[in-house]
């Protein structure tokens, strides 16, 4: 009789094997999964970095977080927009009704607490990390006064806030202060768009100028693409398949001209037009996001969802624009309260779109994520 074979120990892998394997895990932005293998065993743990800091490896890039399930369990949903994985992830500091803000970088910004000063942190949801910001300033004051929140750097991450006009950073490299950052030559006009790319802040304007921030902390804006377009339309930066793009959309405001992609050349500081991006899809808003249509059944490649209205009725609601074709379709026509009642399940891109675009749908999603 055979003697039966001994079981494997994978705990003697080869340190360099467990590496390889967590690196692959950190490209994919799956950091829960890289968490698990550091949790199975001593010699892993040490075979991988230590994820509690604020290194950019272990920022959660390309998930999103698309809110809770409105039981007060704490249990949040999270969506990772490269391989179209949801995780419902229990977060206990959100749990007692803490409001939040996501950033571009798939942080949360949420109030200090346990600390007698008053002020804000930035909360990494997969490794716990916390940056303290000392920012006399409630949540509420900021989704008020700011339209976006950015965050670039590495170690320590400065936090960007966007106004319509204009914008601030929290350096923690100056000791937390407040650095005003100046506009770029020719000067953009009221932010239309801003993004996080590569490590580094860009904004845009309804004229297609594009600046990024300058990393010798003077707190300029650069220009990157001077004005593109001479009749102004709403504007959209996106980060695509490792790509910049700009996007512009006039039927949003219903002038009746067609969508236009173009590539941002950021080494060169040239705008190219594309007439496809492949199998990608877009969707815009103030937090525009990319996916992979091969990812997500029932979102289509090679096209531009976005919200429509303006002077189109027929066009109001959530609109696909196919740029092989240049057609525009609307795809659901429902309003916030329709939405909220609605009793089937949600498409994918009902799902993403309210992430995307929060201000056309408020925080409808989150009482309707339970069912996913």
């Amino acid at each position: 009789m055979a003697k039966p074979t001994p079981a494997a120990d994978w705990s003697s892998l080869p340190s360099d094997l467990v590496s390889r394997v967590a690196g692959i895990f950190l490209a994919t932005s799956d950091i829960d999964y890289y968490i698990s293998i550091r949790a199975a065993c001593r010699n892993w743990r040490a075979a991988t970095d230590d994820p509690r800091g604020s290194d950019r490896r272990f920022r959660p890039r390309r998930w999103i977080f698309l809110g809770d399930n409105s039981s007060g369990s704490g249990h949040h949903l999270f969506l990772n927009v490269e391989t179209g994985r949801f995780l419902w992830k229990d977060l206990p500091k959100l749990r007692y009704g803490y409001s939040y803000v996501t950033t571009t970088d798939g942080l949360l910004v949420l109030p200090q607490v346990a600390s007698s000063r008053s002020g804000i942190c930035l909360f990494n949801p997969f490794t716990g990390h916390r940056v303290l910001y000392p920012l006399n300033l409630s949540l509420r004051g900021m989704r008020s006064l700011f339209r976006s929140v950015t965050v670039a750097g590495s170690s320590p991450a400065m936090l960007y806030l966007w106004r319509d006009e204009s914008a601030a950073c929290l350096d923690p490299s100056r000791g937390f202060e407040w650095v005003t950052l100046f506009s770029a030559e020719p000067a953009l006009e009221s932010l239309d768009s801003v993004v996080a790319y590569q490590g580094r802040p860009y904004a845009a304007d309804r004229r297609g100028a594009v600046a990024v921030v300058v990393e010798d902390q003077s707190g300029r804006l650069a220009t990157v693409v001077a004005p593109h377009w001479g009749q102004r339309a709403p504007t959209f930066l996106v980060d695509c398949d490792g790509d910049l793009l700009l996007v512009r959309v006039p039927g949003i405001d219903g002038d009746g001209e067609v969508v236009e992609v173009c590539w941002i050349n950021v080494e060169d500081e040239e705008l190219w037009t594309r007439k496809c991006i492949g199998n990608y899809a877009i969707f815009l808003g103030d937090r525009c996001i990319s996916v992979n249509a091969d990812k997500f059944t029932g979102v289509q490649g090679n096209c531009i969802y976005y919200f429509g209205g303006g002077e189109r009725p027929q066009l109001r609601g959530i609109c696909m624009h196919r740029l092989e074709d240049g057609r525009d379709e609307k795809l659901f026509d429902q309003e916030v309260d329709q939405l909220k009642v609605q009793a089937c399940p949600l498409s994918l891109a009902q799902l993403l779109m309210p992430y995307a675009d929060p201000m056309h749908f408020g925080r409808w999603i989150v009482d309707r994520t339970h069912n996913i």
